[in-house]
């Protein structure tokens, strides 16, 4: 189904930013989640400019998908489409 909201706003152009800012935001939390002791362990201030790159990674990626998914709804030419799927018992 390459014609749903989610594909075309995960495949074109402006899914490709959204994609690089996940992968960002991804990169940040697994240094965060790392344990003491454990190698690459982010510790003290850096720790804390850590949490505010995060934060501000989540906000910016939740205008760009704001903007991404009104553009694929404006570029699109079908504006409700309703995805069912039907399941037959045969007992």
């Amino acid at each position: 189904m390459n014609q749903t909201l989610d594909y075309r706003a995960k495949n074109g152009d402006d899914g490709a930013l959204l994609k690089d800012v996940g992968k960002e935001l991804e990169g940040h939390l697994n240094d965060l989640s790392k344990k003491r002791g454990e190698k690459g362990a982010v510790k003290g201030k850096e720790r804390g400019g850590k949490w505010q790159e995060v934060r501000d990674l989540r906000k910016e990626h939740r205008q760009r998908e704001g903007k991404v998914v009104g553009n694929v709804v404006k570029a699109a030419q079908v504006r409700h489409l309703l995805c069912l799927e039907v399941v037959v018992d045969t007992d």
